[in-house]
């Protein structure tokens, strides 16, 4: 019964509209005009008369009947596994290779803080679909793509559709999470962008309009025009309460004006200074064995089994040893280029705390890669200080989807992959909005100019 509800819960109803697909795809067309969804540098292939960088469906994308059934299963296990790992990582013994995996690389401030209270406002699992249960490949924390899920699920729910996510409990899961850190009635705050990040001050601008709708005071600012005094953010004449971070914590080590910044915010930075608990390793610790049964205990058995049934098989690449389950297979991490291409499906990857590690750079499959280029993947790889991941692939199963093509005037039908996105809510374990993804030609399954990008 507890799941009925919250499935209910994350679906928002509106009077359906009568309009043609063509004229839904010009409405929500129209309501993008106005913001610069992402500074892309392909941004010349994007049809003029369209204000979205991607293809625009005439309708979300349809989730799965049995997926929709688990979802509230899966988001729970998520956040459980989430809450597990940052009281992990807070008593973590510097003996333990964990600590090493999370904080290599890392200054001596920031492991400093994982200790601090504090956790994220929300996770996005990025799920890709396949004939089973998703898979859980990444679990992001970063706000891009926020901004664009909030307006696709604005946007169809106006013209009618029924969508995953309601727009207005956005506004009131920022206030919430800003009064538990200081208790203000009105909090403001700002979105500090960099010059690595400022791609997205579209979709943050657009973030910030949507809480003002809500009465919340917000601004997005560039880390370069804002300065620090004593407890508040300054830039343009105007103030802020908190910082809400809009680029990367490794940024800091090469910008001592963003670093002094946020120190300066330390206790008023949103989210925390976590970056341990931002590394793609950590869904490698559902399939370690040595802490199997301790997050066992701390999540549940149904959370422990959902997390087994979603997120494939992921390891640490740890120059000193390799995990039981490839002793099989190899001996030593290069040995992998000596399989044949259908043993060596896996996806190699960096886990954070770098440039490389953001918008799918430095991702790799290894079934696609002749075996000169997986042997001198892995010498780097085992030589880096950044910690990587080898990750099972599981293959994407293909869906249907409608698009509009600008260039005839008429609907097309794209046959593709899917990467499912949720927002959910750390605080109270419901989605805030969601949207997906669809690629052809590719398993790099992120929004481009050739993929549809669309509410669920």
């Amino acid at each position: 019964m507890p799941e009925q509800k919250r499935t209910r819960r994350i679906e928002h109803r509106r009077k359906p509209i009568t309009r043609s697909p063509e004229q839904r795809v010009h409405a929500i067309n129209e309501a993008a005009k106005g913001f610069v969804w992402y500074d892309s540098e392909r941004k010349s292939e994007v049809p003029q008369e369209s204000h979205l960088p991607f293809r625009i469906s005439p309708e979300p994308f349809a989730l799965p009947q049995e997926l929709r059934e688990q979802l509230p299963r899966y988001t729970d296990a998520v956040v459980s596994f989430y809450n597990f790992c940052d009281d992990f990582f807070s008593t973590c013994s510097e003996n333990d290779p964990w600590f090493d995996y999370v904080f290599r690389n890392k200054p001596e401030r920031l492991r400093q803080e994982r200790s601090r209270p504090g956790r994220h406002l929300f996770l996005r699992p990025d799920f890709i679909l396949t004939e089973g249960a998703p898979m859980l490949v990444e679990l992001e924390t970063s706000p891009f793509g926020f901004g664009l899920s909030s307006f696709l699920t604005t946007a169809y729910q106006k013209e009618g559709c029924t969508v995953m996510g309601n727009p207005d409990s956005i506004a009131r899961a920022f206030r919430e999470h800003c009064n538990r850190i200081d208790g203000r009635h009105r909090p403001s705050f700002a979105f500090v962008l960099t010059e690595h990040t400022k791609r997205y001050d579209g979709q943050l601008r657009y973030v910030s309009a949507l809480l003002a709708q809500q009465g919340m005071e917000s601004h997005v600012w560039n880390s370069r025009d804002v300065t620090a005094d004593g407890n508040t953010l300054s830039a343009d004449g105007d103030r802020a309460d908190f910082l809400y971070r809009g680029f990367y914590l490794h940024e800091m080590e090469s910008d001592p004006q963003l670093r002094k910044l946020v120190e300066q915010m330390a206790d008023r930075t949103i989210p925390p200074l976590k970056a341990h608990l931002e590394e793609k390793a950590l869904l490698a610790l559902v399939w370690d064995p040595a802490h199997e049964q301790r997050l066992r205990d701390a999540v549940g058995h149904d959370h422990f089994a959902a997390l087994r049934e979603c997120v494939p098989p992921t390891w640490v690449v740890d120059p000193k040893r390799i995990p039981d389950a490839l002793r099989g297979q190899v001996q030593k991490w290069p040995d992998l280029a000596k399989q044949s291409r259908k043993q060596r499906q896996y996806v190699l990857k960096p886990s954070g705390f770098t440039t490389h590690s953001s918008w799918s750079r430095g991702v790799q499959f290894l079934h696609k890669m002749s075996s000169q280029k997986i042997h001198e993947s892995f010498e780097h790889v085992l030589a880096s200080p950044t910690t990587y991941i080898l990750q099972e692939f599981r293959e994407g199963k293909r869906f249907s989807q409608p698009y509009y093509d600008f260039a005839d005037g008429t609907l097309h039908e794209m046959h593709g992959k899917v990467r499912f996105t949720p927002y959910i809510d750390t605080a109270h374990r419901h989605i805030l909005t969601a949207k997906a993804t669809i690629r052809e030609h590719t398993d790099y399954i992120h929004a481009s100019t050739d993929s549809i990008t669309t509410a669920v």
